[in-house]
């Protein structure tokens, strides 16, 4: 299988402060990048008859990834927060 590399190590980021740590909360913003490498492993999923799912912050991502075949989802409000802080952190704040 393919592994997919992350700048700076697993973490996104080697769990430091600063770029580091804004760079380590990416997934959590939903930013371009971030959602490429969904579709690459949603579409690797499919080809290999694999089930994929993953974490949404709204209703309205759950349909746009069930629209693009994931088979499960989930949503709650432990992501919303952590998304609303990353969102604070990539804004400077």
């Amino acid at each position: 299988g393919e592994s997919i590399a992350v700048p700076g190590g697993a973490d996104g980021g080697g769990g430091g402060s600063g770029a580091d740590a804004a760079q380590q909360w990416t997934a959590f913003a939903r930013g371009p990048e971030v959602l490429a490498l969904c579709d690459r492993v949603l579409a690797s999923a499919q080809q290999a008859g694999i089930p994929f799912g993953m974490t949404a912050g709204t209703m309205a991502e759950v349909g746009q990834w069930h629209g693009k075949g994931a088979a499960f989802m989930t949503l709650g409000c432990d992501f919303l927060f952590m998304r609303s802080g990353a969102e604070t952190m990539r804004a400077g704040g």
